[in-house]
């Protein structure tokens, strides 16, 4: 096995591999013996005693740490260790290549002896020759992973002695890179093996305690693994990493005051791991709820620390310029208006919106992991993520310019592709927060939330909730969608008007000019009602279930800009047009229906109600106007109401157009009439008797005088005989008739006017029943059908194939 010429025979080489541990030993002691005599007994060159060194090493890994027995691996890598103890740090120095790979190698042998003796091997080899083995770190580094891993207690117990005696040989390097452990320990920290979590844990509280090494700097590389510690069964790794995670805050506070860049830099890594962290877990996600209670705390104790740093920065800037305000460097008035010295340009570079980290960038990274959590199934999540979110609220409002709005709007938006994520619960919390949040930013900056843009997808995701199974949310989206559409009329209002003094010049002082005015000659609300329509027309449960409680609310909060009721006659004026344009017949029905019974039953609609019947008993129907402008409000809504021929039937009734109303109910009985029309008409006589039509009811007891209601009235009769109510109204009426018969011919009859000075109880002379006469003529030709309006309902009725 070896040359007998060679510094040992061949029994000193076996008997490392000997069954007796006490001759192995002694064997270990002669071979260490005899290196030390070569090194330093009687001279013979050191070139020759590194060589004959060298040369036994390479027998000793040949002949015995690639044998196929453990006993002879054992036996070299106890040869390897007695010959590197003989050594001084400069001899054994020249051998590291040959010592370190091969020990290593025997890290995963399959015998447990033989990687305890390699553990055992290593530590003599490190102890005497230290920094010299750290260009081989990787390896040895994957090795000690190897050996915290082992199933062996034995190996276990070596590996911790050999890993604390590498830290201490890595700390006292002084020119070792770093910056090579850090992606190392995070690559071992994803490993779910507790021992290994040990390790890196070792490692991290080290390197943190080294002066020349910067852990805050490499946190994006570690943070994240740290928080997946948390999710740890082993309590101790739990508690470890929970430690350094306070420790790694701790150091980021104390460091604020005088390193605030490297601070805020810190903050804003940290943040955005902590963030992606508050996302539920996939695998098992009830354990992740510790690892997001304590991300969502970790990032309120940064929100406040960004919020301490800024104000800090803010009185340190300030400090300058108060001593500097009656010199030439502060600011002074110019010709063409103020100019800024030093002191200003200071203060606005150590604002916390500038350069890296800051509340601009940190607002959004933190309401989005907020959002994540605010209906998660935990009830300690949802407690933290709302206490987040308030901080998150009261700090927004506090910020002005440097709002982040269009960063914030795209949070908002990505809730909805989030809204189905694991451990999450459908609920109203979360889009009633989004949409408090559109809220704060349409105060705080109006201008730029407006951005058609910005805008648009606003309207489109307030649109989206209308569907929502909570009538909160649905109500929320609704006034957000008024609230833009009255923020939009503001933005865009005349120049007087901010010039006045209106709240609406802060905007033109924000941007230079009025925000909006490239939608001014096309207003917001227009097109919102087209897609809120569209959204009805698509989804009709939207239509059935929604579409009341939105008419109503659009015309209430719409109605609060401007005059009384002028939000309620902007909304049906739009509403008119819209169904005017509709292709969809079905559709065009369907929302008349709703619209009709929003109008005369509505609180909303009770001042646009009393305008409409001002307005029709001075305007004709359908006859249009002479200077070829728009129609009045009620000739409009009769010509979209159209199509519906029943809800076109009341609202004639209504408004006491009870010629036209006469003529439709004409049409109806040339018609056969289908289910869906026949529930129309009941519909109708149900609201005939309640308090809507109470004036038509008590025209009807005026028969002699005002015969059309009747007439009308008679006809609806024809098309439902089976309905009492109509019949007995019909009985009432008649009863009327009766008495006023009964009362000509006692000569009670009341005189026309201009018949009050005959004589009490005598009969009305024949002028006085001539002029009675004439002026029901004359009542009858005033409500005259004209033939232009005929014309479009039978045009209507055709192209709906009715």
């Amino acid at each position: 096995m070896a040359d007998e010429q060679g510094i040992f025979s061949i029994a000193a080489a076996l008997s490392l591999c000997d069954k007796s541990a006490d001759r192995r030993k002694q064997a270990a002691l002669d071979l260490e013996g005899a290196v030390r005599t070569l090194l330093w007994g009687p001279p013979q060159g050191v070139a020759n005693a590194t060589e004959q060194i060298s040369r036994y090493i390479g027998l000793l890994v040949e002949e015995l740490l690639k044998s196929a027995f453990p006993a002879r691996r054992k036996g070299g890598l106890m040869g390897l260790a007695s010959t590197v103890v003989a050594m001084e740090h400069a001899q054994a120095q020249q051998h590291v290549l040959q010592l370190v790979p091969p020990v290593l190698d025997c890290f995963s042998d399959e015998d447990s002896t033989v990687r305890y003796s390699a553990c055992e091997a290593f530590y003599n080899i490190v102890k005497v020759i230290r920094g010299g083995v750290l260009p081989h770190f990787g390896k040895i580094f994957d090795g000690l992973c190897r050996l915290y891993a082992d199933v062996d207690l034995v190996v276990k117990d070596g590996a911790q002695c050999l890993g604390r005696l590498v830290r201490d040989v890595v700390t006292e390097c002084r020119d070792f890179n770093y910056g090579e452990i850090v992606p190392m320990l995070a690559t071992r920290m994803r490993v779910l093996n507790p021992s290994i979590r040990t390790l890196v844990l070792d490692w991290i509280e080290m390197l943190d305690w080294v002066p020349q090494v910067d852990m805050i700097v490499h946190l994006p590389e570690y943070l994240d693994c740290l928080f997946g510690i948390l999710a740890s069964d082993n309590r101790e790794n739990h508690d470890r990493a929970d430690t350094i995670l306070e420790e790694i805050f701790e150091e980021i506070k104390s460091s604020a005051a005088e390193r605030p860049a490297r601070a805020r830099r810190a903050i804003s890594d940290a943040a955005k791991t902590a963030a992606q962290r508050c996302r539920a877990g996939e695998r098992r996600p009830e354990e992740e709820t510790m690892v997001r209670c304590r991300a969502l705390k970790f990032l309120l104790q940064l929100l406040l620390l960004q919020k301490d740093i800024d104000s800090a920065s803010d009185v340190i800037s300030l400090e300058p310029e108060a001593h500097a305000s009656s010199s030439s460097a502060g600011p002074r008035w110019a010709g063409s208006g103020l100019n800024l010295g030093r002191a200003s340009v200071r203060r606005g570079s150590a604002s916390g919106a500038g350069g890296v980290g800051g509340l601009k960038q940190l607002l959004p990274v933190i309401l989005k992991g907020a959002f994540t959590c605010l209906d998660d199934k935990d009830e300690s999540i949802r407690h933290k993520a709302h206490e987040l979110n308030s901080a998150l609220c009261t700090t927004a409002k506090q910020l002005d310019r440097e709002l982040p709005v269009e960063a914030l709007v795209d949070v908002v938006l990505g809730v909805r592709e989030t809204s189905g994520a694991t451990g999450r619960i459908p609920g109203a919390v979360l889009p009633l927060q989004c949409i408090t949040w559109v809220h704060l930013l349409l105060q705080k900056s109006p201008s730029r939330v407006l951005r058609p843009q910005v805008r648009d997808q606003l309207a489109e995701t307030a649109l989206a909730a209308l569907p929502h199974s909570d009538d909160k949310v649905a109500t929320a989206a609704l006034n957000l969608l008024a609230r833009i559409c009255v923020a939009s009329d503001e933005a865009s209002a005349p120049k007087s008007r901010l010039e006045a003094g209106s709240p609406d010049r802060l905007l033109v002082n924000s941007i230079g000019t009025v925000a909006g005015t490239e939608t001014a000659h096309s207003p917001l609300f227009p097109s919102m009602c087209q897609r809120l329509f569209r959204l009805m027309a698509e989804d009709s449960m939207v239509l059935r279930d929604r579409g009341e409680l939105a008419f109503r609310h659009l015309c209430r909060a719409v109605g609060s800009v401007g005059d009384q009721g002028v939000g309620a006659e902007r909304f049906f004026g739009t509403a008119a047009r819209a169904v005017s344009e509709e292709k969809d017949p079905r559709f065009a029905r369907q929302l008349v229906r709703v619209l009709n019974r929003v109008l005369l039953t509505s609180p909303e609609t009770r001042d646009l109600r009393s305008r409409l019947r001002a307005e029709a008993a001075s305007v004709q129907p359908m006859n249009g106007t002479a200077d070829g402008s728009e129609p009045p409000l009620p000739v409009q809504l009769l010509q979209a109401w159209l199509y519906c021929p029943v809800c076109a039937l009341g609202l004639c009734m209504w408004l006491h157009w009870f010629g036209l109303a006469s003529s439709i109910t004409g049409w109806l009985a040339a018609v056969e009439i289908d289910e869906e029309v026949g529930k129309q008409l009941d519909d109708l006589i149900d609201w005939l008797e309640s308090p809507i039509f109470t004036r038509v009811r008590l025209q009807m007891l005026e028969a002699r005088q005002r015969p059309l209601p009747l007439r009308a009235v008679q006809r609806l009769i024809a098309l439902r005989p089976q309905e009492r109510a109509l019949n007995a109204r019909l009985e009432i009426v008649g009863t009327r008739l009766l008495l006023d018969r009964l009362d000509l011919r006692r000569g009670c009859v009341a005189l026309a006017p201009g018949t009050q000075g005959q004589r009490s109880g005598a009969a009305p002379s024949q002028e006085a029943r001539v002029k009675a006469r004439t002026q029901a003529k004359g009542s009858q030709a005033a409500q005259k059908v004209p033939p232009e309006l005929l014309a479009t309902f039978d045009a209507i009725a055709q192209s709906h194939g009715w």
